[in-house]
């Protein structure tokens, strides 16, 4: 089965360096055909120049598909690397880190990004993690009905309010594979919201692929399940294999 993760990371950071070689020898380990990638730079600090340096990997690496990242914080310099990076094809998305911009997900500077994101219609990445978070994403998930929404950890610790969350609005997307490795987490997401909303994410280099992808493997689903968490719901989300605007 081919299998695409929509939740991994590139480049150096505390205790980690995953450059564009280490990326990609992990994936041709774990046998990962396609990564979705965010720049830890970006995340950590510059998200200017993560955002700049990243694109110049991706174009180096068919393997390897982007996210913007965005800090609410600079809410007219987020909206300006939105511009300048989101027609490219190999951007495929925008990645929020409520953590790390200190912006809570339902600030009205967060709320002011993605609603300048949603003329986009390409889906956002988004750092849950804890019951604050979860409830916050309501919100947001709320007043942008219309952005399909990556829920990165799928809440961590407060996965079962996050899947309830999830079971109401229909613009949420699960990622439980880096949240915790629970007993029966990918059965009870695909009961409660289909498989056809959960994504496989590994959240490298912060953990190893073998995780999730052990984690899918335990599961008690479907092949057909299996093969729409590895890659189906992945391709239908981001439209790959599509012409682009840019490639039309």
């Amino acid at each position: 089965m081919p299998i695409i993760d929509v939740h991994a990371h590139i480049g150096t950071g505390p205790w980690l360096i995953a450059d564009g070689d280490a990326v990609l020898r992990a994936m041709q380990r774990a046998r990962i055909d396609t990564a979705i990638v965010s720049s830890r730079l970006a995340v950590a600090s510059n998200f200017a120049e993560g955002n700049f340096k990243l694109k110049a990997m991706l174009e180096a690496s068919p393997q390897l598909l982007g996210y913007v990242v965005v800090n609410p914080t600079y809410v007219e310099q987020s909206i300006a690397e939105m511009r300048r990076y989101l027609s490219a094809p190999r951007f495929v998305g925008v990645k929020l880190h409520p953590d790390a911009s200190g912006q809570p997900l339902d600030s009205a500077a967060t709320r002011e990004v993605v609603n300048a994101y949603r003329r986009y219609a390409k889906p956002l990445l988004v750092h849950v993690w804890g019951t604050a978070q979860v409830r916050a994403l309501e919100t947001l998930a709320a007043e942008a009905p219309t952005v399909k929404m990556i829920v990165a950890h799928a809440g961590g610790d407060a996965f079962a309010e996050c899947l309830a969350l999830a079971a109401k609005c229909l613009n949420l997307f699960l990622e439980p594979f880096t949240g915790g490795a629970d007993q029966a987490k990918v059965e009870e997401a695909v009961a409660k919201i289909g498989a056809h909303r959960v994504l496989f994410g590994t959240n490298f280099p912060t953990l190893n692929p073998g995780v999730a992808l052990g984690m899918l493997a335990d599961a008690r689903i479907s092949d057909t399940d299996r093969a729409q968490i590895l890659a189906g719901n992945a391709t239908k989300l981001f439209q790959l294999g599509r012409p682009s605007a840019t490639e039309e």
